[in-house]
């Protein structure tokens, strides 16, 4: 059987808003596919991030928690080890401190986990893994619609208005895959990016 292209969505727009056809094949010379990390955060950064933006009452304590496991993972280990804890603490303080309002509004939030990680885009397999399914709130006039929401936690990859949308676009296009019974809202398809502090919808057709 023919192996399936694999890639993040992350990587898939950095590839796609790249200026330059060099830049463009280092991408894809320097890529691999999604890993999991033996120090995975994951788990705990998308329970802050999804508490933070729902306003649960447990979102600090989560973020406690995490920046505690870390420092204690930094205890005799090496200089890389010591590196990524100090990253992961730093992207929890952001976690806790940034401005998730215009994600809020207008919406009801619920926790992405019933959802698949990936979704197939052309020839692709991506990997998305969204945060939180966002629905509009009820009214007795209108139809609800939905989308999806992924915070991007890249120090490196610092999203732009074209990058932004390229991502929110995918996010959609994930949607309408991954959820065929619902109205999907291109305005509720959005990526927060947590080093920039910005967040971006996907654009009208």
């Amino acid at each position: 059987m023919k192996h399936q292209p694999y890639i993040s969505i992350a990587n898939l727009v950095e590839y796609a808003a790249a200026a330059s056809a060099t830049r463009r094949r280092n991408i894809i010379a320097n890529y691999h596919e999604p890993k999991i990390y033996k120090m995975d955060w994951h788990g705990a950064s998308d329970a802050i991030f999804q508490s933070m933006i729902s306003g649960a009452g447990d979102a600090h304590e989560l973020a406690k928690r995490e920046k505690a496991r870390c420092s204690d993972l930094k205890l005799n280990a090496s200089k890389k080890t010591r590196q990524r804890a100090d990253h992961i603490i730093d992207i929890v303080d952001l976690l806790e401190t940034s401005d998730f309002g215009k994600i809020c509004e207008g919406v009801e939030i619920v926790e992405a986990s019933a959802l698949p990680i990936d979704f197939i885009f052309g020839d692709l397999k991506v990997r998305v893994r969204p945060n939180s399914i966002l629905k509009s709130k009820f009214s007795p006039f209108k139809d609800r619609t939905f989308g999806v929401c992924k915070c991007h936690c890249f120090s490196s990859m610092r999203l732009d208005e074209t990058s932004g949308s390229y991502y929110s676009t995918l996010l959609q296009s994930y949607a309408e895959a991954c959820m065929p019974n619902e109205d999907i809202d291109n305005q509720f398809c959005q990526v927060f990016d947590l080093f920039g502090n910005q967040t971006y919808s996907a654009p009208k057709a």
